[in-house]
């Protein structure tokens, strides 16, 4: 009987089984089939709590590409989430097209604990046999955002939170963005959560790096974007108003996007990703050039006025602004500008836009007559407000006539040979005529050329002076090279001099030359000192200098050896100070060159001219053949040359000091006075003392004309200062040396200026010159008689006293003056 109900109880339980046996899978199915959106609605509560009941809402579309049948959706019941007692945990749906959804909804129920729902998928796909269709199975987990306070004390200790990281990634698009200068662009991503854990306090930032930087700037500055929450799986659309700027250059720029955010449990991260955006730029930047320059006079004499005009454009499209034009490298000496203008502003010039600027110049009348560049520059702000600068330089030229007494040097005549050959010395004679009325000082006659033949005599020659209508004769000897080119070589002769009346320098250039012809005869390595110069520049007086020579083996075949160079003068104008007055070289090449220095002095008492030194060259030739009689194979070769060395005496002006008073009234006449010597060894040419500052006087110049070596002077005055307060001033000598340079001395000197003095009566009167004369005719108040007389006695005691003090400075002075007087 047992048995028998045993039996009964499992054929019951199999006839209720055997509806569900149809649907066993009997094939996995992978996710593919399905896409699956879902929704959790929590009625406004937030988060979920232990017992909380909620809607969870699915979105199922079949991308399987086939019809789906019987499709049932399963809650799976886990110990986090389950359906409620009368509530369903399954939805049907009989058949499910291609690309078409199912929206089934289901009530749930949280348990406290975890948070993924599990949702089964149970279906059949069509088939052309329906035979051959049977169920299929998947299984999507739903994560839902629960209470980040439940459980948390409990499972902190055992559970690293930190791992439970949300990934959040920039979905930008399938294209690269494309942005265009000088307009206000959006830049639009998505947010993606790829993490089953949601993040919260999200700051998105967008990071360019330094070029792009410079070139960008995000509307209301807005630097960063605050996302509250970004739930798991989930997407947030970010926009950025973003302006670039107008000249900034096209191309590809990485921006980088970083990530400050939480996750459930507070855990902090930062993360970043580099995405690529394309700046599309049809703009041109400012671009300022100088069109054109020119003068409204071709040339202009002295104390006369012309304009300078220059026109500028700007080949970009984009506005330049601030504009600065200035006139760079003007002969202050020469010319001036218009209210000492040298600078005109363009507030901005549009793009192709062009504009002019006229500079208004005046010819000193002092001004040298020549050719003088004007060099442009001008500087302006583009469009990131970037300095830039143009620079125009030896374009323009401003000649200044001479006038018609003015020396002219000309050379009337030139004495050479036709030709000569190869390794020849020639003289060439010039016959120089000073064709104007007026006499050329400092006469200085240079020649150079730069092949075929060389001086053996100095290249320069001096002349102190050349009148009017007087001719001279220049004779240079040279001696054409070894290996020279059977050809015409020219030679340039420079002439500087200067206008006896104005001192203004001139400058003339000749062309001449000589034609080689080539000699077939074997010839003698000639060693030439090619050029000299000093180290210092120019050779002064008592001071040392480096003579540096150039020593040249003219010669294209033979190498020498055993070189030694002499220098002599005379009277021992120039001593050698830390070597012999020779020097050794052991070789030279052919063709070769060779720097070699001395130091000398020259003697401290020389007048400024030019004086000559001679320079002896002593060396064998490798190549030359000794004479039968003699035993050397190499016989020695001795050359001379002269050089001439133009020394200058360096002025030297002492000053003495400067005694004046410290502090003075208002309105006194201030005591001036100082000395003055010619300490050096030559002339101080139209020497002028000056006084300038916050003083007022008389005959404040003072022209002591040229002043002697060994000579001395004085430079006294009277001044008086208006203003109270520091008084600043100075004494100032300006003078001329040998060759024409300017030399300036100054002395500085302040006074305290107080206020004047002022006599004080009764009820404030001013004791002024009613009541000294009142004074005079004993027109006095009654009771006033003696207090005014002893006032009166004050101020002429101090008047007295400063003419004292002043009387014995003048004294002292004069007295010191004769005593240098008498030891000179």
């Amino acid at each position: 009987m047992k048995r028998s109900k045993q039996l009964m109880t499992f054929l019951c339980a199999l006839l209720l089984v055997m509806p569900l046996l149809s649907m066993v899978s009997v094939k996995a199915a992978t996710n593919t089939d399905f896409k699956i959106d879902y929704d959790v609605d929590l009625d406004g509560s937030g988060d979920l709590d232990e017992g909380d009941e909620f809607d969870l809402k699915l979105d199922i579309t079949n991308e399987s590409g086939s019809k789906l049948s019987e499709l049932y959706v399963i809650i799976k019941q886990t110990s986090s989430f389950f359906t409620p007692p009368n509530e369903e945990s399954q939805k049907k749906i009989t058949d499910l097209e291609n690309d078409s959804s199912f929206k089934p909804e289901f009530k749930l129920k949280y348990n406290g604990s975890g948070n993924a729902v599990t949702v089964i998928l149970k279906y059949k796909k069509a088939k052309s046999n329906p035979a051959d269709e049977v169920f299929e199975e998947t299984e999507k987990d739903i994560y839902v955002e629960v209470d980040d306070d439940s459980g948390s004390s409990s499972s902190s200790t055992s559970t690293n939170t930190s791992e439970y990281q949300p990934k959040l990634i920039a979905i930008v698009g399938n294209k690269m963005p494309v942005f265009n200068a000088g307009i206000t662009n959006t830049f639009s991503f998505t947010v993606e959560n790829q993490s089953n854990h949601y993040a919260k306090d999200v700051k998105i930032t967008l990071d360019f790096d330094s070029d792009l930087s410079k070139a960008i700037t995000i509307n209301k500055a807005k630097l960063f974007e605050s996302i509250s929450k970004i739930s798991a799986n989930k997407e947030k659309k970010v926009l950025f108003d973003i302006s670039f700027s107008a000249g900034i250059k096209e191309g590809t720029y990485p921006v980088k996007i970083k990530y400050d955010y939480q996750n459930a449990y507070s855990d902090s991260y930062t993360t970043e990703e580099t995405v690529y955006i394309k700046i599309k730029n049809s703009n041109m930047i400012p671009d300022i050039q100088i069109k054109k320059i020119y003068l409204d006079k071709a040339a202009v004499s002295r104390g006369e006025k012309l304009n300078l005009n220059v026109d500028i454009i700007n080949n970009g499209s984009l506005t330049a602004n601030s504009l600065d034009v200035s006139l760079i490298g003007l002969d202050a000496e020469t010319m001036s500008v218009y209210n000492d203008t040298i600078s005109e502003g363009v507030d901005s010039l549009k793009g192709s836009a062009e504009c002019s600027v006229n500079f208004p110049i005046m010819i000193l009348n002092e001004a040298k007559s020549g050719n003088y560049p004007v060099d442009i520059e001008i500087e302006y702000e583009d469009y990131d407000d970037e300095i830039k600068k143009v620079t125009r330089k030896g374009y323009i030229y401003i000649e200044v006539e001479k006038d018609e007494d003015a020396p002219n040097i000309e050379v009337v005549k030139v004495n050479k040979p036709s030709f000569v050959y190869q390794d020849k010395a020639f003289d060439i004679t010039l016959s120089i005529k000073n064709t104007g009325k007026v006499a050329a000082d400092n006469l200085k006659i240079k020649i150079s050329n730069e092949s075929g033949f060389y001086p053996t005599s100095s290249n320069l020659v001096t002349i102190n002076s050349l009148a009017g209508e007087e001719q001279q004769d220049v004779t240079f000897s040279f001696i054409s090279d070894s290996n020279a080119t059977a050809k015409y070589y020219p030679l340039e002769v420079n002439f500087e001099y200067e206008d006896s009346r104005t001192g203004n320098e001139e400058k003339a250039t000749h062309y001449t030359g000589m034609n080689i012809q080539e000699e077939s005869k074997p010839s003698v390595p000639k060693i030439i000192i090619e050029n000299y110069e000093y180290s210092t520049g120019k050779v002064i007086a008592g001071k040392e200098f480096d003579l540096i020579m150039t020593l040249y083996n003219t010669s294209k075949t033979s190498d020498v050896r055993n070189i030694k160079v002499t220098l002599t003068s005379s009277d021992g104008t120039f001593t050698p100070t830390e070597s012999s007055s020779s020097l050794y070289v052991d070789s030279m090449g052919k063709n070769e060159k060779i720097q070699q220095s001395i130091k000398l002095m020259p003697k401290v008492d020389l007048t400024s001219k030019s004086y000559q030194m001679t320079v002896k060259v002593e060396y064998e030739g490798n190549d030359l053949v000794a004479q039968p009689d003699s035993d050397d194979k190499t016989p020695e070769i001795t050359q001379e040359e002269i050089l001439s060395i133009p020394v200058f005496q360096e002025p030297r002006l002492e000053v003495s000091e400067l005694n004046v008073p410290m502090e003075m009234p208002a309105g006194q006449e201030i005591p001036i006075y100082l000395d003055f010597y010619n300490m050096g060894r030559s002339i101080l040419y139209n020497l002028l003392v000056k006084l300038e500052g916050d003083f007022e006087g008389r005959d404040t110049n003072y022209f002591a004309g040229n002043f002697s070596q060994g000579s001395s002077d004085y430079y006294e005055i009277n001044v008086m200062a208006m203003n109270e307060g520091p008084a600043k001033g100075a004494v100032i000598f300006t003078f001329e040396d040998d060759l024409g340079n300017q030399h300036e001395v100054r002395k500085e000197f302040e006074v305290n200026i107080t206020p004047p003095m002022e006599i004080s009566m009764e009820e404030g009167a001013e004791f002024g010159p009613e009541a000294i004369e009142a004074f005079k005719q004993g027109d006095m108040k009654p009771g006033m008689e003696k207090e005014n007389n002893n006032k009166l006695y004050y101020i002429i005691g101090g008047a007295l006293a400063v003419a004292i003090i002043i009387l014995i400075i003048v004294i002292k002075r004069r007295r010191k003056k004769k005593e240098l007087l008498e030891d000179e």
